[in-house]
């Protein structure tokens, strides 16, 4: 299923009104830009993270931009691939409120398949969905009448922002093995490949460390050109409103709303704090208390010039 349109959240409030009046009303909350100076959206989620972190987002800047996907690919599994073939962002969405049951992209090209996906809430059954993901691969690739040997490698990579396995490292390459004989290739030709971003990224190659600290923090500091092209292509799209409605969800709506609120609110008790203080300067100087040359220098102390009223 490709990504839906989505521009707002429908909800539904039973109201009562006068006179024992019930209805129902449908409320449409839109969501609003959050720009930065400039006009243009910040590319950092309220909650620190890149916003690429953002699932829906993800499926569409990776799924429609092979480059992207190919350079993801490449740093985690720590080598070069051919040009992929095929590649292709799917969403699955339960209900309005755009929860996914799965958001991920899906690559080819003549050597292997690739299903790649964020995961940002803290799941315990990664495992197990990686092994449902290989199934779904495994169903599209194999045609009707063909043989098994036909079935490409597969790899299924879950791009985490926690560590699912509890071992601190930046990539956990998983395969099938014997028991009684580890050294033997099974050779199922299925790799999954668990990626922390939380992990000791000291331990990951430069590329691969860039580009999973730039989805933790945000930050592009790093010089790395592919970070700084990925960064690029996101705010180019955050420019775009109907993407914007698309991939938004209304958690990371209500939190910039929140945020929004925080911040009106921190700048409104500057300001009564200032008009307070300037009130008080000048009740202090006109009674005689303080001398207009004791005003300037608290105000001087505090950053400002000048005082209401007192010359």
């Amino acid at each position: 299923m490709m990504l839906d349109s989505f521009d707002g959240t429908l909800c539904k409030f039973c109201v009562k009104g006068v006179q024992g009046f019930r209805g129902m009303i449908l409320v449409r909350s839109r969501f609003r830009d959050r720009a930065l100076e400039g006009g243009r959206m910040d590319t950092v989620l309220p909650s620190g993270r890149s916003f690429l972190t953002n699932c829906f987002a993800f499926a569409s800047i990776v799924g429609d931009n092979e480059d992207i996907c190919r350079g993801i690919i490449e740093r985690v599994l720590g080598c070069k691939i051919a040009r992929l073939d095929f590649v292709q962002g799917e969403a699955g969405v339960t209900q309005v409120l755009k929860r996914s049951v799965r958001c991920d992209v899906l690559a080819q090209n003549s050597h292997a398949v690739f299903d790649v996906e964020m995961q940002v809430a803290v799941d315990v059954s990664i495992p197990r969905r990686a092994r449902y993901s290989h199934s779904m691969l495994d169903a599209r690739c194999l045609r009707k009448s063909e043989q098994f040997s036909g079935l490409p490698d597969a790899y299924v990579i879950f791009i985490c922002l926690f560590d699912p396995l509890g071992l601190g490292l930046p990539v956990c390459t998983v395969r099938k093995r014997v028991d009684q004989a580890p050294q033997l290739d099974y050779a199922t030709g299925q790799v999954d490949v668990i990626v922390n971003a939380t992990g000791n990224l000291g331990l990951a190659a430069p590329e691969l460390a860039a580009l999973l600290e730039y989805l933790l923090s945000g930050d592009k500091s790093s010089g790395d050109p592919f970070v700084a092209h990925v960064d690029d292509i996101l705010t180019q799209r955050l420019e775009d409103e109907e993407w914007r409605r698309e991939v938004i969800t209304f958690e990371e709506k209500l939190a910039w709303d929140c945020l929004g609120a925080e911040r009106a609110g921190i700048e409104k008790g500057r300001k009564e704090e200032r008009e307070e203080t300037e009130l008080t300067v000048a009740q202090l100087v006109e009674s005689g208390v303080m001398s207009q040359e004791q005003a300037h220098a608290l105000y001087e102390a505090l950053g400002r010039n000048t005082f209401g009223g007192a010359k």
